[in-house]
């Protein structure tokens, strides 16, 4: 981001950005790059020039932030693993996360033992135990898990500046809502077998407490990514989302992605790959792999709220839909109406949304159970969005429906769409 009243220039007198972009879809070539002074960088579709292109920009392996407000934010003091978060949030619910049996053992640090995590989480724990601030608090009732795809620490300077140059004050002067939380620290983010995560295996360890393969959903590290084969019980990642649901709480999936994609897939399916989000593959010798929005109906028949986009996983081409996109599923399946006809066999009061009307109409009090897909793939950038419920709404509608239960409740919310942004070079 730039002020245009207080630039600088380069050696070819060009002003250039004081955050940009090392890789991506704009990348110089063999031209004199652009002067970014010249281009309006608060249109929608505006794309900043990196200095290598490819045809997405990639991830990096930095550390990203972490913010932390209420009871028991006091966990996330010091620099910490991402795999913490998952074992935090049990522990501060009082659900204790399943003892994963692992029959090889080391005396090194082996990152793909999902007891690994588990033994560091509880030295955090025991030292908390100690201290007059675990004496002193109660337990939190609600815990809301707000996930920013790919906003890095980078991006978090980004967004700041450009609120602060929309505002017309200087960068220092303004912070966003979360700066202002008592407790941030930083997150380590590597996976089992790479050292630059992505979506997938990194949901997989915030959800489950476990470091999974890279391109997987829901699995411990003692697999690889990506052929289809039958998956052991250890294999699989038990998420803190269901732990909690089995235990009472109410429990709610926000995303703008598609509900399948890898964040929120996490939170209820066990995929050895991570694009098995319709119909999956079948192996050589005949066994079929889930896919991840089959997966929610048996996984997460439970979960209370889950509303994003995605809808075509669920339908196939030939299906009667209110999207004008042919459905995705082969294997005629309407798993909509499927998951209607099971809510009302288990005599639920649910609701089925998929426009921002029947979103906008449906009296929140009256429902237990709700599934809202608002677009065929991913919903809208908020720039762009068309017609279509915002985040912002879609949590407090969630919040509604869970905090009826006098238990409590755990909600994901996804800002998902961070990612592709980033990926587009599309900052803002």
């Amino acid at each position: 981001m730039i002020r245009l009243k207080d630039l600088s220039t380069g050696d070819d007198n060009k002003s250039y950005l004081i955050s940009s972009y090392f890789n991506g879809p704009r990348g110089i070539l063999d031209a004199p790059r652009s002067d970014p002074a010249t281009e309006d960088r608060f249109a929608s579709n505006y794309t900043a020039e990196s200095l290598v292109r490819l045809s997405f920009s990639t991830h990096s392996a930095e550390d990203v932030p972490i913010y932390a407000n209420g009871p028991y934010s006091e966990l996330f003091h010091s620099s910490l693993d991402n795999t913490f978060i998952a074992h935090a949030t049990m522990y501060s619910l009082s659900v204790i996360l399943s003892q994963y049996k692992i029959e090889c053992k080391s005396s090194l640090l082996d990152v793909t033992d999902p007891e690994t995590w588990k033994k560091l989480a509880d030295e955090r724990f025991n030292k908390f135990e100690q201290s007059l601030t675990y004496l002193l608090l109660k337990r939190p009732k609600n815990i809301i898990l707000f996930i920013g795809d790919g906003m890095s620490l980078s991006t978090v300077t980004g967004a700041r500046y450009l609120k602060a140059e929309k505002m017309d004050v200087l960068g220092g002067d303004v912070q966003l809502e979360w700066e202002n939380w008592p407790v941030a620290s930083l997150v380590r983010t590597f996976n089992s077998d790479r050292l630059t995560t992505e979506s997938g295996s990194a949901a997989t360890a915030f959800m489950s407490g476990v470091k999974g393969p890279d391109g997987t959903v829901g699995i411990t590290g003692t697999v690889k990514c990506c052929e289809c084969t039958e998956l052991k019980e250890v294999e699989r990642a038990k998420s803190s989302l269901m732990y909690a649901s089995k235990a009472g709480f109410s429990t709610g999936i926000v995303t703008t992605t598609r509900v399948t994609h890898a964040t929120p897939a996490a939170a209820y399916a066990n995929m050895l790959h991570r694009d098995w989000e319709s119909v999956g593959p079948s192996n050589k010798r005949g066994f079929h792999c889930v896919d991840a929005a089959a997966q929610l109906l048996t996984n997460a028949s439970h979960v209370n709220v889950i509303m994003g986009g995605g809808a075509a996983e669920f339908y196939g081409p030939s299906d009667n839909t209110t999207f004008t996109m042919k459905g995705k599923r082969s294997d005629s399946r309407n798993l909509l109406q499927e998951w209607k006809d099971m809510q009302t066999e288990m005599n639920r009061k649910h609701v089925l949304l998929h426009t921002n009307d029947e979103f906008k109409r449906t009296d929140w009090s009256s429902v237990d159970y709700v599934l809202g897909l608002f677009a065929p793939s991913h919903l809208a950038y908020q720039l762009e969005n068309q017609d279509q419920p915002s985040l912002a709404e879609m949590t407090e509608a969630a919040i509604k429906v869970l905090s009826r239960n006098p238990k409590g409740f755990l909600l994901l919310v996804e800002g998902g769409r961070i990612d592709h942004g980033n990926h587009e070079n599309r900052a803002q």
